[in-house]
């Protein structure tokens, strides 16, 4: 399908008010959904709230979605330690609640509660560069490769690890390929 204004231009869209095929140059997201400038500007309804659409870049989408596992992965690693940093400090001191109120908490449980906010917080910023990665936004990309190039320097030292040694590889390569995607879609994102 073609764009109706511009014949020769392949769509990026329909237009979900006349249905007719638009490309990006014609196109307008509003409310989530595809217009084409013609039905947007006939209408009141804009209120200033319309932002030009760019196509969907298949390696941009494709690392978001690595940053979508990465989020799930990290999100459940921060519960797990916040919660057996919680239990450990609990046993140490001999007292039910939260540990860092009592004075014989061990260390090993603060680290583990802090461990473990550290990847939440991880989380947080890679729900974050998924949303910018999925509006094309130059951040996603800048945040992205700023956590996978970190990620790849844990990775390295994970395989430094006895015993750790497939964990840290498999790491480090995946978090390149998703440095490769990011490079590949770079121009794609504004």
């Amino acid at each position: 399908m073609n764009c109706y204004v511009h014949p020769e231009v392949p769509a990026v869209g329909v237009c979900a008010s006349c249905g007719r095929g638009v490309c990006e140059a014609c196109a307008v997201k509003l409310g989530g959904k595809l217009y084409c400038k013609i039905d947007v500007e006939a209408s009141h309804y804009s209120g200033g709230r319309v932002e030009s659409v760019k196509e969907w870049h298949p390696t941009i989408g494709a690392a978001a979605y690595f940053f979508s596992a990465f989020a799930i992965v990290a999100a459940l690693v921060g519960v797990l330690l916040v919660a057996f940093g919680a239990e450990l400090g609990t046993q140490q001191s001999g007292v039910s609640g939260f540990p860092l109120v009592s004075q014989m908490a061990s260390a090993a449980s603060v680290v583990g509660i802090l461990v473990g906010v550290f990847f939440i917080f991880l989380a947080a910023l890679d729900v974050i560069t998924i949303y910018w990665l999925d509006h094309s936004n130059l951040n996603g990309g800048k945040l992205g490769m700023t956590l996978s190039v970190g990620w790849t320097i844990s990775f390295v030292g994970f395989s430094a690890i006895p015993g750790g040694e497939a964990f840290g590889v498999v790491g480090v390569i995946v978090n390149l390929f998703v440095i490769f995607l990011l490079v590949t879609g770079w121009k794609e994102l504004t």
